[in-house]
């Protein structure tokens, strides 16, 4: 008899308003490795590969299937995360912001593996600087963090928080039919308990006035967070929020959070800070952060000086410079919300669509219509 595990969403205010699709599904748990055919490497990591191939039980098309490396077969740590993954992943199916799960397993000599759907389209990465109208922009920024504020409501998880630990717009796949955003690549993902903090021995008391300890390398390795309750005998709350000492250098240095390049407790607003990143490289169309001199412009960014951008403020009206201050602020408890940040991107969007109608009837023209698009 297969084993399979039945995920099924209770309907919420957070999840209906983030437009979650919510249904029972199952997801097979004995698949084998000999039900995929035609292997297709499409890209691998640290730890894993990952194949576009034919599967018997979905005959009309290519799956993705992600297979961990053989060099780590054996190795607890990537195997554990491979199969938190999918079983995070399972829990998830069916949100439009994610990637399905349909079946998991374990290869002949016991590498774990799972197959999902193969996803056509490209990344946020390469499509960023396509996006001419301004309007566009908020749309999409309002989508990404829709994703967000469901994946930290917990709607789907039993009220813990996904944490995705690796965001940046090279694991943000975007739809080419309809534009839609999904977020991709969940090996580096954790649930946080509501109400929960773990402390480290080796982790400062008070991350804002400590000083700044070594940066890690420009490309920093997809480590596991050092996240063994054994090793954190106390918990707390602090400033509201609970803090998590799931340490490491996990993520992409330019979009991760201070107090995570730091090794410093952290929690979900992490991401919150990541999205501020992304939101300055899609409103201001540009790189953040790029210098020539990378590594001295990060410990600008990490260190106590608190270096941010500098705005160009034609393209941040209505409130939405004050947004992303929050959003990248040093201090985790200044950043706001996904619920919030959804909330004010709507909010700023209605005010630069009331704000060009207006002009344009000013105007009297049509021409004006070609010089409102890419700015607001």
């Amino acid at each position: 008899m297969s084993k399979t595990r039945s995920t099924t969403r209770s309907r919420g205010s957070v999840g209906e308003l983030a437009g979650v699709g919510i249904r029972s599904t199952n997801v097979r748990e004995d698949a084998r490795i000999s039900e995929l055919s035609n292997f297709r490497m499409m890209g691998q990591g640290e730890y894993a590969v990952v194949y576009a191939a034919k599967w018997r039980d979905h005959p009309d098309g290519e799956v993705a299937v992600k297979v961990l490396k053989k060099e780590y077969l054996g190795s607890d740590g990537p195997a554990e995360d491979m199969r938190a993954e999918a079983q995070i992943l399972s829990k998830l199916n069916n949100n439009p912001g994610t990637v399905n799960i349909f079946a998991s397993g374990d290869t002949e000599d016991g590498r774990p593996f799972f197959i999902m759907e193969k996803l056509s389209g490209t990344t946020l990465a390469p499509r960023i600087r396509r996006v001419t109208d301004y309007l566009k922009r908020l749309e999409m920024l309002t989508s990404l963090a829709r994703i967000f504020e469901t994946l930290h409501s917990g709607v789907a998880t039993d009220g813990k928080k996904v944490l995705h630990r690796d965001v940046k717009p090279n694991n943000i796949g975007v739809t080419p039919s309809t534009g839609d955003l999904r977020l991709l690549d969940f090996g580096l993902v954790r649930l946080l308990h509501e109400g929960e903090e773990l402390l480290s021995e080796d982790t400062p008391p008070n991350p804002q006035s400590s000083p700044v300890p070594p940066l890690p390398p420009m490309t920093p390795p997809r480590g596991r967070g050092k996240s063994k309750k054994k090793a954190f005998p106390k918990s707390r709350t602090m400033s509201g929020d609970c803090l998590f000492d799931i340490t490491g250098n996990t993520g992409s240095l330019r979009y991760m959070a201070p107090e995570v390049a730091r090794h410093q407790h952290y929690n979900h607003k992490c991401e919150v800070y990541s999205f501020g990143v992304i939101m300055f490289e899609i409103i201001e169309q540009k790189l953040p952060f790029d210098r020539k001199n990378p590594r001295i412009m990060m410990e600008e960014v990490f260190s106590n000086n608190h270096w941010r951008e500098p705005l160009n403020k034609i393209y941040w009206p209505f409130g939405l410079d004050e947004l992303i201050e929050r959003c990248w602020n040093q201090d985790i408890d200044k950043r706001p919300e996904f619920s919030e940040i959804v909330e004010k991107l709507t909010e700023v969007a209605k005010a630069v669509e009331e704000d060009r109608e207006e002009r344009m009837k000013n105007a009297g023209c049509l021409s004006c219509l070609f010089s409102m698009g890419n700015e607001p």
